[in-house]
């Protein structure tokens, strides 16, 4: 998935549940997420993640674990 510190940007699409938006070197993933209420803000659902395009690919195994990483770094420096 992403090799190199590329500009990686996510967006939250939908109100309280739908899609986070990833592009990744200029590839666009999807992965499910929702809202919660509590010590938890919201969820990232396992095995929803796809690459956009003309035909869906669903995510490999490594791809998710990728997505997650490069979330979960993106959304630590926006302080999410």
């Amino acid at each position: 998935m992403c090799k190199e510190k590329d500009m990686i940007e996510f967006t939250f699409q939908g109100g309280r549940d739908d899609i986070i938006l990833g592009k990744i070197n200029n590839r666009t993933a999807h992965m499910s997420w929702e809202m919660l209420f509590g010590k938890i803000p919201f969820v990232i659902y396992k095995g929803t993640g796809y690459w956009a395009g003309k035909e869906k690919v669903e995510f490999t195994e490594q791809d998710e674990l990728e997505f997650l990483k490069e979330f979960k770094f993106w959304a630590e420096t926006k302080k999410i």
